[in-house]
Formats: structure tokens, sequence, C-alpha cells
């Protein structure tokens, strides 16, 4: 390893004094740039809270906003954050160009790092994918069905505690109903590429054809007496796992977020400017 070759784990410095300038346009995009790299910055431990933040209204300010932070001296790294997005007009490559040369420049004049968390594409799906964020579509779909898993999980204490008979036309209802989740969550697998081990662990968890057998055993006239509270005891089990999938595959994927992705590299320049005693 070169001398000033500094490892990701070394980035960590509580008392790095770094800024964020970020662009009030297209704000959908840029407020998850932002978190991404907050997030960045508290997991090296800094503490989010402290963190300056210098809102402007486009890409096209941020370079004025970065000099206006470096000549306070307080900065010893800036991050500039926004999303500009090919239009019908030239007007798109004007604001990029600019906005990237402005910020070289005030990097260059003042000494100080300032690293380019903007966006440039052609279209908004590509800046959506560049940022994916706490709330994405994956983490919604899987509060729905986590949502109607929690409502069914309600049911099955009514019928725990003994204030609710069950009929066979309500088994037939659950069954239906986790049916449905399972199928959701199949398909969250293919469309978000989760392992397949993992998703097996999931659906382990409520086998409906065991329900189907336990209820075929247990059933005197209509009268239910499957054990729920082993189904709900699975149910709590699969619930507490897919989250824990969201929080796996969001780590994973925030690293892909242009915003995370600045914020190391503004960390790496702290690291760096420090080591040369610059």
């Amino acid at each position: 390893m070169a001398r000033y070759d500094i490892p990701s784990s070394e980035y960590g410095i509580a008392d790095a004094r770094i800024e964020i300038g970020a662009a009030r346009f297209n704000d959908d995009i840029v407020s998850r740039l932002l978190e991404a790299a907050l997030d960045a910055l508290a997991a090296h431990r800094l503490c989010r809270d402290e963190i300056p933040v210098a809102r402007v209204p486009g890409a096209f300010e941020l370079p004025l906003a970065a000099r206006w932070i470096a000549e306070r001296g307080e900065a010893e790294a800036i991050i500039a954050l926004g999303a500009v997005i090919r239009g019908d007009t030239p007007h798109f490559g004007h604001v990029c160009t600019q906005t990237a040369r402005g910020l070289q420049d005030v990097s260059l004049r003042h000494g100080v790092p300032v690293t380019f968390g903007v966006l440039t594409c052609n279209d908004w799906d590509q800046a959506d994918s560049r940022c994916p964020g706490p709330r994405d579509e994956f983490h919604i779909e899987c509060a729905n069905v986590t949502g109607e898993l929690h409502d069914l999980l309600l049911r099955i204490r009514e019928w725990e505690s003994g204030k609710h008979q069950v009929e066979e036309a309500e088994f037939g209802l659950l069954r239906n109903r986790l049916d449905h989740c399972m199928g959701s969550c199949e398909e969250l697998s293919k469309k978000y590429g989760l392992p397949d081990h993992e998703m097996d662990a999931l659906v382990r968890q409520i086998p409906l054809s065991e329900l189907d057998r336990s209820y075929r055993v247990n059933t005197q006239g209509n009268r239910f007496e499957l054990p729920v509270n082993e189904i709900g005891r699975r149910i709590e089990r699969f619930t507490k796992r897919l989250a824990e999938l969201q929080a796996n595959l969001r780590a994973r994927r925030i690293k892909h977020n242009k915003g995370y992705q600045a914020a190391l590299a503004a960390l790496e320049m702290v690291s760096l400017r420090r080591r040369l005693g610059a």
C-alpha cells in the first residue's frame, strides 16, 4: 500500500469539519442525495445534526455557495449536491459545465476539497436509479406486505385469546391473505434480486401446506382448533426477517447513491490533507 493510500476504515474523523451545499431544484432527488451524504458521515463518527447544510436555488448556484463556505476558513471539505436533468434545450449543457468548472475553481483557489455530488442525467429514471434512499420503492412495497401481515397477526391474537370463534370461511380468508403475502414477497425477490436462500427462509416461516393440513385435522364442525399462537409466532418471525432484509438491502444500495459517494470522497480528502499536513 502506498504511503498515502488511506483505507476507508480510517476515514472516521470525529472532528472533521465538513459542510454541505445542496440545491433545491429537483428536490425529490437532491433530498435523497443529502440524506445519503449525512448517513455516510454519521457512519464515520460525525454527528449528522452538527453538519452545516446550505441550501441554494439550483446547481448553478453551488459554486458561489461553496466559495462563501471556503472563504470562512472553517471547512476542511465541502460536499456539493444537486441534480441536473437534460431537457429539450441546450440549457442542460451550460449548467453542467459551469457548475463543474465553478466547483473545481473554488477547490483549487482556496485549497479546500469540493467533492462533486451533482447528478447530470439524461432523464428522471437515470437520476432516480443513482440515488436510492430509505423510502424507495422496495421499502414501500415491503412496508405494504408487513402492514398486511400485522393486521393478520392482530386478528390471530384475538383467536388465541378465545374472544373470537373462527369459522371455516374466515380461515379461508386468512389462508388467502397469507398466500397473497407470500406471492408479494416472491415478486419482491425477483424484482429486486434478493438471494434465493433469503426468500426461502422467509417462506418457510409460514408453510401454507402445513396450515391446510392442520386445519383439516383439527376442525370439528365449523370450530377452528388450529394452534393460532404458533401461526402468530411465525408471522412475527417473518416480519422481523423481512425488516432485516430491508435494512441489509438498503445498506448495500445506498453505497450506489451519489451523495453517499461524495461524502466518502470528502472524508478521504480530509484524511489525506491531514496526513500531508496541507
